[in-house]
């Protein structure tokens, strides 16, 4: 793994625990993939300590070249893009970049250079001279609702006040099961919920599956197959019984994860899941703050490099969709960055496993090296239709 791709790792590590840990107790569920490249279209814009506090937010050392950050992002969307290009039952994964300008009003300018090296590395279409208005918004929210194919109807309910520039990033996936679940096999059992209560579920059930495993540190972790070529992974982190989920997630570190990963091995046994279809939607300044990124956030922000007068950050709204069936998983994020004026002032014998996932538990899709999703999952919600699904139909709608 290169040091960019560890970093990425611990970034989408660092965002679900904090995130978590501001929860109290409610699920979460974020794509550090797409928060981290809307991120980075700002951090074109940024100068100084406010560009330091993006190095240190996404775990990069100090003077890190954000160029080479910039290009990296670019092979790695370009690598998952490619990775089942010519696959039968291939992952449908699509990205798309937007910038959302102000008309010049009062010597805000939008720098062009900004510009470019948005759409250089982003492929971000420049939507410029907006009255900020209604219309805006409305054609922001279209633009979300178009790019995550309806999963996300809006992201913003309102522009921000001093408004001068909205960025987006939108992330849409789409992959079969390579081992999927058959209905013939279903399960009724009971999922424990965070209250102690329980509730009747369905169990997905893979009586007798081989998948990488491991089994330490107060964890089960699963690795289950998406797609075709092997890039693309759902993981499974099921706390032991006598372990809560705020446990396991505060020990979600990047060394702990790499740990875990590093030591699965092909283990064989029965897996039991419920279907599970989940939506969130949050302001993501407190959780982005407490990973160093204050800076952005204040009057002292430099954005000099993106705008011709001060320019803060003032909201990262973020919402993903998911779903988890049968026969594959869905997932759609999107990513929007307000800105805003500043008020100047190995080969032994297969492990056993018999795993049954009625309790809270944390999980992740990746994508090669990359966070794609990262959940926690308290309460499992039945997608529509999915008891009417039939094991004589393979088409994954």
């Amino acid at each position: 793994m290169s040091n960019f791709a560890k970093a990425n790792t611990a970034f989408g590590l660092n965002l679900l625990r904090t995130a978590h840990s501001n929860a109290a107790g409610k699920p979460v569920q974020v794509s550090p993939f797409s928060v981290r490249r809307a991120l980075s279209m700002t951090a074109l814009g940024a100068r100084g300590a406010t560009l330091d506090s993006f190095r240190d937010t996404f775990q990069l050392a100090r003077g890190t070249d954000l160029v080479a950050v910039h290009k990296h992002n670019q092979e790695v969307l370009a690598a998952l893009l490619a990775s089942e290009r010519h696959a039968e039952a291939k992952t449908d994964i699509a990205v798309a970049n937007a910038l959302w300008l102000r008309k010049n009003d009062g010597g805000y300018g939008i720098l062009p250079a900004f510009i470019a090296a948005n759409a250089q590395y982003y492929g971000a279409v420049a939507n410029d001279n907006l009255p900020f208005d209604q219309t805006t918004l409305d054609a922001i929210n279209a633009w979300c609702k178009e790019n995550t194919k309806g999963k996300i109807e809006r992201i913003l309910e309102e522009l921000p006040g001093g408004a001068h520039a909205v960025l987006t990033d939108a992330l849409y996936m789409k992959t079969p099961a390579k081992q999927r679940f058959y209905k013939r096999n279903d399960t009724q059992g009971k999922f424990k919920l965070a209250d102690g209560s329980e509730k009747d579920v369905t169990f997905m059930t893979n009586p007798h599956g081989e998948f990488n495993y491991f089994n330490g540190d107060g964890v089960e972790v699963l690795q289950f197959p998406f797609g075709e070529s092997g890039n693309f992974n759902y993981y499974l982190v099921l706390p032991k019984a006598d372990r809560t989920l705020d446990e396991t997630v505060a020990a979600l570190t990047v060394e702990n994860w790499l740990g875990w990963k590093g030591a699965m091995v092909e283990g064989e046994g029965s897996l039991r899941l419920a279907p599970n279809e989940q939506e969130y939607g949050e302001e993501l300044k407190k959780a982005l703050c407490a990973l160093g990124l204050a800076n952005a956030f204040s009057d002292a922000a430099d954005f000099s490099a993106m705008c011709t007068g001060g320019l803060k950050i003032g909201a990262v709204n973020h919402k993903t969709f998911t779903k988890f069936t049968r026969k594959g998983f869905e997932g759609a994020a999107v990513t929007a960055v307000g800105m805003i004026e500043c008020v100047w002032i190995p080969t032994d014998p297969k492990p056993r496993f018999d795993i049954t996932v009625d309790r809270p538990y944390a999980w992740f899709v990746e994508g090669g090296d990359e966070i794609l999703f990262a959940s926690t999952t308290v309460d499992p919600k039945e997608p529509a239709g999915f008891d009417a699904e039939t094991d004589d139909d393979d088409t994954f709608a």
